[in-house]
């Protein structure tokens, strides 16, 4: 017969964004550790709240499977003697296993013939295997963080204060440090903080409901969707979606209750995204927004008033309480004041920020470093402008001076007092100080958007300024890391450089930026007024490039899904024009599945197979003396210029059409001419031919990697 197991770690309140994954490898180390035990089971469920940890495990059978040991002696050969009689060594095995020598058999494995003992266990009830793994179970539960509790030896992630565990229905008794199981749990912490005794999962979950205790973490999270959005709506107000918000709300709370609070208008003088972040970030209040919002409309921001007319916010906030009460008017006021006190620093460091121009701040860049081996971020700022300069020259249907201007103030807010304070808001509050300081729309949407993607699938910058800021910013970090020896290895990457360069690729991308990476870094080199001799300038080029080939593989394996031998052809020969490799790859997928592209590809290999180690030389038109070698010579250097025309104007859908007329020229001259001559001079001149043919290939791709 099946029962059920019911354990429930009671402790002192769990941080938020601890819980989700601590439940979910509960439930996994649960799972590795009952089959190892051998016992059977049918599902297990998790729950949790601040104050709990909750596994049910559903259909545990009463007792261990029975199992069969075997355990391996000496050899046959050792075992017996001539006559066929035990030895020393097998008697000695049978009393070490504790049994008689008849009992012992000859087991065969892949190293030959043993004497053996097999032995058939018996399956202990579960409740005794159970209250021997259950605290293991428990404190292998893994933590950003643990802790340790009185003169406690064991860590956890809060303190535990009470452990209920049932199986069949029964108290299941153990011992964790000084806490003991029993049948006994608790509800809310001020609501129902008595303890009370449960017989059975329902009652469990009956008694919790009643002492205000939503166990179901799923049931909470829509608890709080349905009251916010009601909450909104009765502010003729609407909610924006915040996934992480709404999980860490859910995670504070055992029983929520939605309230509402209320700020004075005058606060929305104050960015909204000051706001909002004070709001969300800080306090973990859901910001309550207009229902109709300007979007995409640019304002003409000049003072702070103008800031409060592109306010989309109204001057409420949602919460959420985690207790009922018949009159929550003072848990809504002190949230108030709480708000109320964090807006009016916002706002003084606003007031305090506009008093001056943003350029004044960037001469105190000069105080601030930012990696000790390439200098101050009046350094970087340096660096950003004359690779702006540089790229500005590459593009016809951009103003060079925004640009440059843009990079120029771009790292200013940084010594501001609000971005010391609200650090996540830098680049968005270098926007408003430009606005503010009457600098154009254009430069300051580009200071806002050179921080951008902030996630590997993060949103891209909207405007081209902007997409070029960014990547001249995140060359110069990639670049000053590299250089400052700071690389990612492993799962280590704490300045977000991978992000940072798939940031790069997919702008490049998005936008169909034609920028070589190669030509960056030099650039950057050569702007950076560093110690570069030429082996330190070349390692760092090799090293940079590789890791913008890696995670441009990577890029188009996991996003495009593009095959891996496809990616290889095409990076192994140009990595460094993202565009352009994209586009062989696109075209090589394409015509991958047709016969004559695979019968070029398999002549191509030829060519490089016989060429391997061969030195190329000028082609004697002379010593062409067979038809085939003559015909293969005039078709390809008729079709070269043309191809590397395409190649140069990257139409490589005709290039590929180019290329394929050369399988039929290729065919017949192996099907016709001996390479490997005995004439050397003759050999020669072929090798060098088929050289050129392999060469050009090699400018696209390399197509011998191709399956």
């Amino acid at each position: 017969m099946d029962t059920d197991l019911i354990l429930e770690i009671g402790t002192e309140e769990i941080p938020a964004g601890f819980l989700a994954n601590s439940a979910k490898k509960l439930k996994e180390i649960t799972t590795q550790v009952l089959s190892d035990s051998f016992i059977r089971f049918n599902n297990i469920t998790v729950y949790y709240t601040p104050r709990r940890l909750v596994l049910r495990v559903e259909g545990i059978a009463e007792k261990q499977d029975d199992i069969t040991e075997e355990f391996t002696g000496p050899p046959k050969s050792i075992a017996f003697d001539k006559d066929g009689n035990p030895t020393k060594a097998a008697l000695g095995f049978a009393k070490k296993q504790n049994t008689e020598f008849k009992n012992l058999k000859i087991i065969e494995n892949e190293k030959g013939q043993f004497l053996g003992f097999v032995k058939k266990v018996r399956g202990r009830k579960s409740n005794q295997i159970l209250k021997e793994i259950i605290p293991d179970i428990v404190l292998k539960i893994p933590f950003p963080k643990s802790m340790r509790w009185r003169t406690s030896k064991i860590s956890f992630a809060r303190p535990i204060r009470w452990i209920l565990c049932l199986f069949n229905n029964k108290p299941l008794k153990f011992k964790i440090y000084n806490v003991m199981s029993s049948n006994k749990s608790y509800g809310h912490r001020f609501l129902s903080p008595k303890s009370f005794k449960i017989d059975s999962w329902e009652s469990y979950i009956s008694i919790l409901k009643k002492s205000y205790v939503v166990l179901n973490q799923e049931q909470r999270r829509a608890i709080i969707e349905k009251e916010i959005k009601i909450k909104a709506e009765e502010l003729n107000g609407t909610i924006t979606e915040d996934e992480q918000l709404l999980e860490t709300v859910t995670n504070i709370v055992e029983y929520p209750v939605a309230l509402t609070g209320e700020f004075e208008q005058e606060y929305l003088e104050v960015p909204p995204e000051v706001l909002v972040s004070v709001m969300k970030t800080h306090q973990k209040y859901f910001p309550v927004y207009k229902k109709q919002r300007d979007k995409g409309e640019q304002i003409n921001i000049r003072s702070l008033a103008d800031i409060k007319k592109i306010n989309s916010l109204l001057p409420y906030f949602v919460f959420i309480s985690g207790i009922k009460v018949a009159n929550p008017s003072t848990i809504v006021k002190g949230n108030e004041r709480v708000i109320r006190a964090r807006f009016n620093d916002a706002r003084f460091f606003l007031q305090e920020d506009t008093k001056q121009h943003i350029e004044k701040y960037v001469e105190r860049l000069k105080t601030v470093t930012y990696l000790s081996l390439v200098g101050s971020y009046f350094d970087k700022k340096t660096r950003l402008e004359k690779t702006s300069k540089y790229i500005a020259k590459c593009f016809n249907n951009i103003n060079e001076n925004d640009l440059i201007r843009a990079a120029a103030l771009c790292k200013a807010d940084l010594v501001t007092q609000m971005v010391f304070e609200f650090a996540e808001l830098q680049g968005t509050m270098g926007k408003y100080y430009a606005l503010i300081s009457g600098e154009k729309n254009e430069v300051a949407t580009a200071i806002e958007e050179h921080y951008m993607p902030t996630t590997r699938d993060g949103e891209l910058p909207g405007s081209l300024l902007g997409s070029l800021l960014s990547i001249i910013e995140k060359i110069d970090n990639i670049c000053s890391c590299f250089y400052s020896n700071l690389i990612p290895s492993g799962s280590s990457d704490p300045y977000a450089l991978r992000r940072q360069a798939i940031g790069i690729i997919r702008i490049i991308i998005h936008n169909k930026i034609h920028l070589n990476i190669r030509e960056l870094i030099n650039n950057w080199t050569k702007n950076s007024d560093l110690d570069f001799p030429d082996d330190k300038k070349n390692n760092l080029l090799n090293q940079v490039l590789g890791f913008f080939r890696e995670r441009f593989r990577n890029l188009l394996l996991e996003e495009y899904d593009f095959d891996f031998d496809v990616i290889d052809a095409a990076l192994s020969v140009n990595s460094e024009n993202i565009l352009d490799s994209l586009k062989i790859v696109e075209t090589i997928t394409s015509y991958k599945q047709k016969q004559d592209f695979e019968s070029v590809t398999t002549a191509f290999k030829r060519v490089v197979n016989i060429t391997k180690n061969s030195d190329t030389g000028n082609i004697d038109k002379s010593l062409l003396v067979e038809n085939a070698e003559r015909q293969l010579h005039d078709k390809f250097f008729k079709t070269k210029d043309l191809i590397q025309k395409d190649l140069e104007n990257g139409n490589y859908e005709q290039l590929f059409t180019k290329l394929i007329s050369l399988r039929v020229p290729i065919d017949n001259f192996f099907d016709s001419v001996m390479v490997m001559d005995k004439n050397p001079q003759l050999k020669k001149n072929r090798l060098s031919l088929l050289n050129e043919i392999k060469s050009l290939f090699f400018e696209i791709a390399d197509f011998s990697k191709l399956n």
